[in-house]
């Protein structure tokens, strides 16, 4: 599976394999390009990362949450401790098209 975030400056896109290796790949508008390597265990509809691909923890959570309905990857929790599955800005990754 994979899907992309974008921001103003990045885009980032994860890739979740069947052997529980992930990665997020970032690439900037300057061309920068930088790729993040981690481990991950599904489920039901929630991602928990044993190594998050990413070096800010403030961004990616420990836990993110898979919606097919709005295929969707959100990330982002309310203050209630419920993920936040709003669209917002920064808050989801979007599924790619095969």
């Amino acid at each position: 599976m994979s899907a992309t975030l974008h921001d103003d400056l990045f885009h980032y896109q994860l890739k979740l394999r069947e052997n529980g290796n992930c990665d997020i790949e970032c690439v900037g508008m300057l061309g920068s390009d930088q790729t993040f390597y981690g481990k991950y265990t599904l489920k039901n509809d929630t991602i928990t990362f044993q190594k998050v691909p990413y070096d800010n923890p403030n961004f990616i959570p420990e836990k993110i949450l898979i919606d097919k309905k709005q295929q969707a990857i959100f990330i982002k929790k309310k203050e209630n401790g419920e993920f936040d599955r709003e669209k917002n800005f920064v808050n989801y990754f979007k599924f790619d098209q095969p």
